[in-house]
């Protein structure tokens, strides 16, 4: 329900993008700011919820991957949409999506 791949559509066997994201619980004691860690932190919470069944209320994005060949053809902006109507989709209203420069790396 998490993860989601694009495809080519003149070859319909290569993906193009994926996109990850999880569940987690947003709010109460501990958790009314986001954490520090971004995505790495709320992995952790969302490990954390699914061990005490306590339920998701928000979801986070984890990643979005373009191929390389597909690069610069806008695929990552559409792949985030996705992600924003696959949570709505589940029930949710709240994506969170933390950010890094595409090239932080370098």
């Amino acid at each position: 329900d998490y993860a989601l791949l694009a495809f080519d559509d003149a070859a319909p066997a290569t993906p193009l993008a994926r996109a990850f994201s999880v569940p987690f619980h947003f709010g109460g004691a501990g958790r009314a700011a986001l954490p520090d860690s971004g995505w790495d932190g709320v992995v952790r919470w969302a490990d954390w919820d699914t061990k005490t069944a306590t339920p998701p209320n928000a979801v986070s994005a984890i990643e979005i991957n373009v191929h390389p060949a597909a690069q610069g053809r806008g695929l990552s902006t559409l792949m985030l949409a996705a992600l924003r109507d696959n949570t709505r989709r589940l029930g949710f209203t709240d994506l969170f999506a933390p950010v890094r420069p595409s090239l932080k790396h370098r």
